[in-house]
């Protein structure tokens, strides 16, 4: 069953509750011409408040990375999962039940795959459009490579055959998504609910943010995954094509 719970979208403000919207107003109009930067704002004593006032609503967000065809079906399915070990070696070991890695890519990429602890348990993505825009050489090699940093990550020096063969797996994917700043193990939110919404207000360059999820995305909560080929995605020139 889908979440049927109200969808608020930074890059929307047609989406923003109204008590919240004139919230945010009120904030923008107090810190207009103050900087021109969203990190600079001063209104991190107001997150609690604004947090709260987006209770029942649901947060769109964006996870980049790149998909086999099975992976798509299974978050789908499933839902994103939370980073660690079993994710990385469950991803190597379907690619070969599924053709799309030898046994011996299979051996090498399980032998060098490299658990990136800071991010063991977790889900991350990023709320505001402008990152597709304004950071897409950071999100380009998620989009690029296949597996994902713990199998990637190993083979970035570009020697060798293998990641050859994982930037050619799969396709490029942003799978968006809904995030309840309710749920268990509240979201992280950097820099911040406060910052990035007041920033959209007052129309400021860079309005995004990432977002670390301590809990898994269930598949009730994800809205579509869009590819090459699709205007939202090719709007932004800056990402893999293929």
């Amino acid at each position: 069953m889908s979440d049927e719970r109200s969808v608020v979208d930074v890059d929307e403000p047609s989406s923003w509750p109204a008590h919240f919207a004139e919230r945010i107003h009120e904030l923008a109009n107090d810190h207009r011409g103050s900087t021109d930067e969203v990190v600079d704002l001063q209104v991190d004593h107001y997150e609690e408040e604004l947090v709260g006032e987006l209770e029942g609503c649901v947060l769109r967000a964006y996870h980049c990375t790149r998909l086999l065809g099975h992976e798509e079906q299974d978050i789908r399915d499933r839902g994103l999962r939370l980073y660690d070990d079993d994710l990385v070696c469950n991803r190597l070991d379907a690619a070969l039940r599924h053709g799309h890695l030898t046994e011996d890519e299979h051996a090498q990429l399980l032998a060098r795959a490299t658990y990136s602890r800071h991010r063991v348990g977790s889900v991350c993505m990023i709320i505001g459009k402008s990152a597709f825009e304004n950071h897409a050489h950071q999100l380009r090699r998620l989009l690029a490579t296949w597996g994902g940093e713990g199998i990637y990550i190993g083979h970035e020096n570009g020697l060798g055959p293998l990641y050859s063969r994982l930037r050619k797996l799969g396709r490029p994917t942003i799978v968006i998504a809904h995030v309840d700043l309710a749920a268990a193990g509240r979201p992280r939110v950097w820099p911040g609910i406060a910052k990035v919404f007041v920033g959209a207000a007052l129309e400021l360059v860079d309005p995004n943010a990432q977002v670390t999820c301590s809990v898994a995305i269930p598949p009730s909560a994800i809205e579509r995954l869009v590819h090459p080929g699709d205007p939202e995605y090719d709007r932004y020139s800056e990402l893999p094509s293929g």
